[in-house]
């Protein structure tokens, strides 16, 4: 074998770009042999095992599947090297459906609390999504166990779970909504009988001055079934003002033959209410009372003030006084 001449410092720059020429021939042709050599190899079939995630469709609709289901099986395989790097490379390996329904119509025994199934049956579930053209030779876990329960129905209340904070000056204006607010829940009865709502997401608002509406999810657990995944919530939002105006104070309860006049006669009513609502309070929507059967054993110096009703449209409120002075007479 001859050898490679070397480059000596007193050789032309036309030697020099000859011995280049063909060492740059000799990479190119060992990259190609390498290629044809790696597409050779690939095409040539080995075994090895793939891991996948599982999907478990179609479950029987009276039944319901309570304990933990394997939510990975690995399969040994024979296939092509071109096949095993496409899964390799794959970042994120599509689910294998298997159909739980189709194959326990071969097992009427699943009626009962447990049942186990060799995975292999599901062969035809897995070769339908991997190809033909792989050799299935075995799996892990070899046995899929399902431990069945009935399956009833309930309708539920939907709870939210809010922490809602205002701007100053803004507030929810009617009451924060949930559409739907109740939903029919299926699952187990160990776990349903329990159950007296079903719970949302946390939904965090900070800072809220305008109206909201925000699709949100609910909670679950994974034995059940819900009509709806995600309900809306509605949180109508307005700038609040202050408003005032005064009350008269009504005695009650006053004794047979006997008056009762309180001092001040009229009480300052102090309350918040949205600016579209301003108008609509009046005076007359508030009950202001003294009560008079409080002065039959311990007489008090003053009567306390009690606001009966009010709008429910305001909030906040405050009285001014909240004692006043009195005198009982008889008549």
């Amino acid at each position: 074998m001859n050898e490679a001449p070397q480059i000596r410092p007193h050789q032309d720059p036309a030697t020099r770009l000859k011995l280049k020429r063909r060492l740059t021939v000799i990479a190119v042709c060992f990259f190609i042999a390498s290629i044809f050599w790696l597409l050779i190899s690939l095409s040539h079939e080995y075994p090895t095992e793939l891991t996948f995630p599982v999907s478990y469709q179609n479950l029987p609709g009276k039944k319901v599947v309570v304990n933990d289901l394997p939510e990975h099986i690995t399969i040994l395989v024979k296939t092509s090297g071109f096949k095993i790097l496409s899964y390799d490379f794959q970042k994120q390996k599509k689910a294998i459906e298997i159909d739980v329904a189709g194959k326990l119509q071969g097992y009427p025994e699943y009626l009962s609390d447990a049942l186990s199934i060799a995975t292999a049956s599901f062969t035809p579930d897995f070769t339908r999504q991997l190809g033909n053209e792989v050799n299935i030779l075995g799996y892990t876990p070899d046995s899929i166990v399902f431990n069945f329960s009935d399956r009833i129905q309930r309708r539920l209340a939907v709870k939210l779970n809010a922490d809602i904070s205002y701007e100053k000056q803004y507030d929810s204006s009617s009451g924060i909504s949930v559409a739907p607010d109740s939903i029919t829940v299926s699952g187990p009865p160990s776990v349903l009988q329990n159950m007296k709502y079903v719970e949302t997401e946390r939904l965090r608002l900070t800072d809220v001055k305008a109206p909201v509406y925000k699709t949100i999810g609910l909670t679950g657990n994974k034995l059940l079934t819900f009509e709806t995944e995600s309900v809306v919530v509605k949180v109508p939002v307005e700038k609040f003002t202050e408003g005032r105006t005064e009350v008269s104070v009504h005695p009650m309860n006053v004794e047979t033959g006997y008056s009762l006049k309180t001092f001040p006669d009229k009480i300052t009513v102090r309350y918040q209410v949205a600016l579209s609502k301003y108008n609509d309070v009046n005076a007359g929507q508030f009950d202001a009372v003294v009560d008079a059967g409080v002065l039959r054993e311990d007489p008090p110096a003053k009567l306390k003030i009690q606001l009966m009703t009010a709008p429910s449209f305001v909030r906040a409120i405050f009285i001014e006084p909240e004692k006043v002075d009195y005198i009982l007479r008889k008549k």
